[in-house]
């Protein structure tokens, strides 16, 4: 799970102790071991280094490859930096990593591409005027210029504008991920502030740092190009959403959603769900999902509804199943299992013309982060990337494990806050326009490299 309330400053403590004094060299001490692996034929390799590495948007401009970087530095809330990485002649080697912006943005961890504009999700705060806390949307012009020139924006810099402060400013499940549609339309997930808990009001209502569009546990859809317009509702029960992705073809949206914790090491499951229609519920925080199969690698598609007991007790909800039946509720495609913490995911896209493809038979196929838990006793589950194999109808055929070994395989709870049997958080996945696939973890503050090497077919 992504962290809840005071226990994350227990965990941050934690993890202060254990990375204070160099967080890089523990990392770079396993990664010399070579102990990333991944299906016969594929290597694994570092990138670059990124402090903080969270999600992830690509390009090619002018020849040259850019990957910008939203960041979050920590759960309190920080100012952190939005990376530009540039390998300026595509040739797969990193040249240098810029910071775009190294102040005046606080834990910009969204960010998505338009034309030559980078909008990046972060906060304000206003702890002396009495300002409740905001979330904001920017927008970096003439990106790939300050990229390949290496110029940072400035607070009153022209080129460094606000679309919106009308977003919730918590920084529980706020670090929100942000995605373009296929019309230019802005996704924006909001989280709801708790573990588990009913949200009817206004995430932030107006003359409290907002205008009262926003409610949690939603994901919206905005006009960037007139902020003032009512923002549209994709979907609603949403718990913690940080990831979302179009497939190729159907143009559907999928996105990744965290489970709740406290019901036991084994539900609910984190969900992988789809979006066919604006406006469908997905359960939170009524209904989960129980998956089959065992917890490390549950069962291809199969899932059963479970309610919330505490919530369901005079609440508006008493029959999860009877609610996914008949349509009032929409069930996942994949149950992954529970406290995985499933953040970024990407479709896989082959080209005969990208010169770093995998073979043709991974097209299509959902590759998907599972950051890991941090609480699930005795033995924590998840930090991996997965795939997850679609039929024509969307159906899913096949779901395993696609890299691995950020987590020692008999590793405890115990071992793994302390160091010992964890040394990286997997957070988002990219693909680059040669075709190999990126993977960002902002614990180890690496960014690596997914390449095929065996024989071409």
């Amino acid at each position: 799970m992504e962290f809840t309330n005071g226990q994350r400053w227990m965990w941050l403590a934690v993890l202060v102790v254990c990375f204070a004094v160099a967080p890089s060299a523990h990392a770079q001490k396993w990664w010399r071991k070579g102990v990333l692996e991944a299906p016969k034929g594929f290597k694994v390799r570092l990138y670059t280094k990124a402090q903080y590495a969270r999600s992830m948007t690509s390009v090619v401009y002018k020849g040259a490859t850019i990957l910008y970087v939203g960041t979050r530095k920590d759960w309190g809330g920080a100012h952190s930096d939005v990376f530009a990485v540039v390998d300026s002649n595509s040739d797969g080697v990193v040249d240098y990593v810029h910071s775009l912006v190294v102040d005046g943005i606080n834990t910009p961890h969204g960010i998505a591409l338009q034309g030559d504009s980078l909008f990046v999700a972060s906060y304000e705060d206003f702890p002396d005027d009495g300002v409740k806390e905001k979330g904001l949307i920017w927008r970096l012009d003439n990106v790939h210029q300050y990229a390949l020139q290496k110029k940072t924006y400035k607070r009153n810099d022209t080129d460094l504008k606000v679309i919106t402060d009308a977003l919730p400013g918590d920084r529980w499940h706020g670090w929100r991920y942000i995605k373009f549609d296929s019309k230019d339309q802005l996704l924006v997930t909001i989280g709801i502030p708790c573990n588990a808990c009913e949200v009817d009001d206004p995430a932030a209502p107006a003359g409290d740092g907002g205008t009262g569009k926003f409610r949690y546990g939603t994901i919206y859809r905005l006009n960037v190009a007139n902020p003032n317009a009512a923002p549209v509702v994709v979907a609603t029960g949403v718990r913690n959403s940080v990831g979302l992705e179009h497939h190729p073809d159907t143009k559907e949206l999928y996105f990744t959603d965290n489970g709740r914790d406290d019901m036991g090491p084994n539900r609910p499951d984190c969900e992988l769900n789809k979006i066919t229609q604006d406006g469908q519920d997905f359960g939170s925080p009524y209904c989960h999902t129980q998956g089959f199969g065992a917890p490390m690698r549950r069962s291809v598609g199969r899932s059963l509804p479970i309610k919330n007991e505490t919530l369901a007790i005079g609440g508006p909800v008493q029959n999860c199943t009877k609610e996914v039946a008949e349509g009032r509720r929409v069930a996942p495609v994949q149950a992954m299992g529970p406290h995985v913490a499933p953040l970024g995911l990407r479709f896989y896209r082959w080209s005969k013309d990208a010169k770093a493809a995998f073979p043709k038979e991974w097209d299509r196929t959902l590759f998907i982060v599972q950051r890991g838990s941090w609480n699930r006793e005795p033995q924590p589950i998840g930090q991996r990337i997965m795939s997850l194999r679609l039929n024509a109808a969307g159906a899913p055929t096949d779901y395993r494990k696609f890299v691995s070994g950020w987590l020692k395989q008999n590793a405890t709870s115990k071992g793994a806050a302390a160091g010992d049997d964890s040394w990286g958080r997997p957070a988002d996945i990219e693909q680059l326009p040669d075709g190999s696939l990126l993977i960002s973890d902002d614990t180890a503050s690496s960014i690596f490299r997914v390449t095929w090497e065996g024989k071409r077919r």
